[in-house]
């Protein structure tokens, strides 16, 4: 088949989930070599390049207009820039649930939808990407699909009862990590600020709805009693987020790390006691995933799709429950049989999300426009 992705993700490559998850779907469709791909993208920067380390040469051609992005949609011919990036394509693919400007529905239309937090946000400042536009622009995207990914069953029932959308043409297909079954093999060394340490791990970026003040209130709690550990905190600030920096500084052995490599995070992972997302909503959880690839024992909050991702492999609270955080901090502190048991599972069903998986159930879906 002859496929078409926007481009515009790549650039965010290896930061942003949504340009994880295009560049390691690209990246199996242009290995199996069944399919011929194509990046699109329009930009009046002439040097504007996207890197796809570990891509086949030649396998995905690229094809780019020298014009300002906002503006394809308002030439006066009506699809005109489509005729141009979608020629002869059997299909586009929009990644980020939210179609270009250029795009007037000529050519048959996947979409991916990663979760519904700008529906569910009832003004708790969950995201910053909440206003009327966005969900107008999500609407619009779901109304023209003729299929529809989602990243969860979480997320494909949520999308069916916010939007009109018809089940049927919509599939949930599990995405994987950005770290390779290899790179979770090959242990890293101890991060020097932390060698000989013990300590719990959060990676996420801050905002309200990953919840963070319960997982400090639960912090401060467990670490009154003294026990020889930290919080390890890893994020970037997002929005709404200055109570949570504030308290992030104050607490007691918090080290809050705003930017680290691939490798130290790896090396975070693979060393900690436990990891913790008592996060009040997640479309997937990512990185939830990869604590559970190396076999650490994690809490998560229950209600969103962690619970299809962990399942029993973990220790699901409800997401502000302060008691019960407390109570898995001190059970992951203690150790046990029970905990290494629980290190097991979590590897063992971890081992089940693989982008080749990813891949092959994608193109099922584009198989049905054929």
């Amino acid at each position: 088949m002859r496929i078409v992705f926007e481009q515009d993700q790549l650039f965010y490559y290896p930061r942003g989930g949504i340009a994880v998850y295009l560049y390691s779907l690209l990246r199996q469709l242009a290995a199996s070599g069944k399919d011929a791909l194509r990046l699109v993208h329009a930009s009046a920067r002439r040097r504007e390049t996207v890197q796809l380390p570990g891509m086949p040469e030649g396998d995905i051609e690229v094809k780019r207009l020298l014009l300002p992005g906002r503006l394809t949609g308002m030439l006066p011919w009506p699809g005109a820039v489509e005729q141009v990036f979608l020629r002869q394509a059997d299909l586009f693919h929009a990644i980020s649930g939210v179609l270009p400007p250029w795009y007037r529905h000529y050519h048959p239309l996947v979409i991916t939808v990663h979760d519904m937090v700008q529906f569910r946000d009832s003004g708790q400042d969950q995201t910053n990407m909440s206003g009327a536009r966005y969900c107008t622009a999500i609407r619009r995207a779901t109304e023209l699909a003729d299929q529809i990914v989602t990243v969860s069953e979480f997320t494909k029932r949520e999308l069916c009862d916010i939007l009109p959308v018809n089940p049927e043409k919509v599939t949930a297909i599990p995405i994987a990590s950005q770290f390779s079954p290899s790179d979770f093999a090959r242990m890293q060394p101890e991060l020097p600020l932390l060698k000989g340490q013990r300590y719990f791990l959060a990676v996420s970026v801050l905002s309200p709805r990953k919840n963070y003040q319960t997982l400090l209130t639960a912090w401060e709690r467990f670490a009154a009693s003294g026990p020889d550990c930290r919080l390890v905190v890893v994020g970037r600030a997002g929005w709404h987020c200055d109570a949570i920096v504030s308290r992030l500084h104050r607490a007691p052995g918090v080290l809050h790390l705003e930017k680290v490599s691939e490798a130290e995070l790896l090396a975070l992972y693979q060393h900690a006691s436990g990891y913790f997302n008592v996060s009040v909503y997640e479309g997937f959880g990512i990185p939830l995933l990869e604590a559970m690839s190396c076999a650490v024992p994690c809490c998560y909050g229950t209600g969103s799709a962690m619970d299809e991702v962990c399942a029993d492999a973990g220790i699901g609270v409800a997401p502000c429950d302060v008691d019960a955080v407390v109570d898995v901090m001190r059970t992951f502190y203690h150790g046990g049989a029970g905990v290494q048991a629980l290190r097991q599972r979590a590897k063992q069903r971890a081992e089940r999300f693989t982008w080749e998986n990813t891949a092959r159930k994608t193109r099922e879906v584009y198989a049905r426009l054929q």
